[in-house]
């Protein structure tokens, strides 16, 4: 797994990961933005680190694990954004009513 920060001074302001689930798939961990620092656009700046470094690594597809309840809207919201649709559960992932799965071709 590779991670990736945005850091102002010692503090990480924003955090992404990204994790190999397959030779050509990859999948966007534990994105995350500091609560007082979201709507300037970082978490942009992260999600499109995670692009590169997939692409740098083979990668012709991401894919993603979100919360299925009202309070991750937001997230699908920007993954959508994003590119990202719905698809089926991946990886190691069995189907769950809690979670929603997105990807994407890059």
């Amino acid at each position: 797994m590779r991670f990736f920060a945005i850091f102002e001074s010692d503090v990480a302001i924003a955090i992404g990961a990204l994790k190999t689930v397959g030779e050509s798939h990859g999948e966007v961990k534990s994105m995350h933005v500091r609560h007082d620092r979201r709507g300037q656009r970082l978490a942009d700046i992260i999600l499109v680190r995670l692009h590169e470094a997939a692409r740098e690594a083979g990668m012709v597809r991401l894919s993603l694990e979100t919360g299925s309840q009202e309070v991750f809207g937001a997230a699908r919201a920007f993954y959508g954004r994003h590119g990202f649709t719905t698809c089926g559960p991946f990886g190691s992932y069995a189907p769950d009513p809690n979670s929603f799965f997105m990807t994407k071709t890059i």
